[in-house]
């Protein structure tokens, strides 16, 4: 049985992820088309909608993230 602290701690781990998604670089390639790679950034274009926009990414793991929309 989960205490309520734990169940706190999950659901605040499961809204951190819903609200900061990752992608590793298949699922970027699925969702994006990649346009530059900077140091640690990634110039981007959203393939559902068009939406410009640049990434950060680690490179190890590499783990892309904090897409931040432009224009």
């Amino acid at each position: 049985m989960l205490t309520n602290e734990m169940e706190k701690a999950f659901e605040m781990e499961k809204n951190y992820k819903l609200n900061r998604p990752e992608w590793n670089t298949k699922e970027l390639q699925e969702d994006f088309e990649v346009i530059s790679f900077s140091y640690g950034m990634v110039s981007v274009v959203r393939k559902f909608d068009g939406q410009k926009g640049f990434m950060d990414f680690n490179h190890s793991p590499r783990v892309y993230f904090n897409f931040i929309a432009t224009d």
